[in-house]
């Protein structure tokens, strides 16, 4: 009865890390494994509030940095750093779609970079459907690449580089229209939050 006493005390004040373990029988396991039960219920909650509080500010401050702007390069480069400093990404890509006379066929064409190696090692346009960045602006419709093959990228620092285990190319929509495409790796899984992010 002490264990169970101190660990709902201890959920009373917001310590959700704590379960009771101690042998019990008849009764006394049946409550036990009831607050057990009711402590993981309030994780989940906890954690799915947090993950909706992140959602709603992150998506008010990108709406925000957003406003105003009208230099494209400028809003590549800010959308894209930010972006991937909040997913952890550590390697990044923004592409917007030109069109630059009627008879020509659109492009995807490289504005902004995040950590990136040298210019001349990534494709500066796509034709639509051409690669993944072109069959993403093409299906308006995301992928990813989970466990990304070594000699697909390499992201690099000073003192080494390694391949990302985690790849995602999102297209940027207005009004059901294709403006850009942005490519994100990391060397961790994206989680379930930063793809809610993405779809919102």
């Amino acid at each position: 009865m002490r264990s169970i006493s101190e660990v709902a005390s201890a959920v009373t004040k917001g310590d959700l890390t704590r379960t009771i373990r101690v042998e019990a029988k008849g009764e006394l396991e049946a409550l036990k494994d009831t607050i057990n039960q009711m402590i993981a219920n309030l994780k989940g909650t906890t954690l799915r509030n947090h993950e909706q509080d992140w959602l709603k500010s992150n998506l008010a401050k990108f709406a925000q940095m957003l406003q105003g702007q009208r230099d494209r390069n400028a809003v590549a480069n800010k959308v894209l750093s930010e972006l991937a400093e909040l997913v952890n990404a550590r390697y990044g890509a923004f592409y917007i779609l030109e069109q630059p006379e009627l008879s020509d066929e659109p492009k995807l064409k490289l504005f902004a970079g995040y950590a990136q190696r040298s210019r001349k090692l990534i494709d500066q346009e796509f034709s639509l459907s051409e690669g993944l960045v072109g069959q993403c602006a093409t299906d308006k419709e995301r992928i990813r690449l989970a466990n990304v093959p070594n000699e697909y990228l390499q992201i690099s620092s000073g003192i080494g580089n390694a391949a990302p285990i985690d790849l995602v190319i999102l297209p940027v929509l207005f009004e059901n229209n294709v403006k850009a495409v942005i490519e994100l790796a990391s060397f961790e899984n994206f989680s379930d939050t930063h793809i809610d992010f993405w779809i919102s």
